[in-house]
């Protein structure tokens, strides 16, 4: 800070020479004086030193400006704007005259057949129940293997169902004993075929 003071007043002093001496330049020259011609020349060096410091920061100063004005005012080279659109003329279209139709002709009107009555549904029977086990008769309960399930998996898929019966995995369409098929597996029961009759467990 005390060499741009020191710098100011010697700058001022040297324009003051030649101009009527005024208090502050008295104080000046006191001071040049005091400080003697080696001083002077020091405070010389400094201020053109100073001198060539701020003007190379101020031609930097401009060159970075130049730059930054030149280069901000051009749009980057791979960004174009858009061509305007180009119309191209369509042709007028022709009218074309819709061709008047004749009038429809009035057909005679045809007496309505008289509806036929629907016949009266049939009422349809129930489906037998399928005999359990218990409830075959007699000869064919004899011959009937003892059936106990120990567990079964239902599955949409038909070929993933399986039955435990008396221990043993059984599918659909296994036989299970000799005349005993296993017909059909349901969620809750099990559909068998025993020498032609048919028959359901429950599980």
């Amino acid at each position: 800070m005390s060499y741009i003071l020191e710098a100011l007043k010697r700058a001022e002093a040297e324009r003051e020479r030649g101009a009527v001496p005024t208090l502050h330049s008295q104080q000046a020259a006191a001071a040049g004086a005091a400080s003697g011609p080696a001083a002077d020349a020091s405070g010389r060096g400094r201020a053109r030193v100073w001198l060539w410091g701020g003007a190379g920061l101020a031609l930097l100063a401009l060159g970075a400006f130049a730059l930054l004005w030149r280069g901000g005012g051009n749009p980057p080279p791979g960004v174009s704007a858009p061509a305007p659109a180009v119309q191209t003329p369509t042709p007028a279209a022709t009218a074309v005259a819709p061709i008047p139709l004749p009038p429809p002709r009035e057909l005679p009107v045809a007496a309505a057949p008289t509806p036929m009555p629907a016949p009266a549904p049939q009422a349809a029977t129930p489906p037998r129940p399928l005999p359990s086990p218990a409830e075959l008769p007699e000869a064919l309960r004899r011959q009937l293997p003892p059936l106990t399930t120990g567990g079964a998996m239902y599955s949409e898929v038909p070929s993933q169902r399986m039955l435990i019966i008396n221990g043993q995995l059984f599918r659909e369409g296994d036989q299970v004993a000799a005349g005993l098929v296993l017909e059909q597996i349901q969620l809750k029961s099990a559909i068998l075929s025993f020498q032609g009759q048919r028959l359901r467990i429950s599980y």
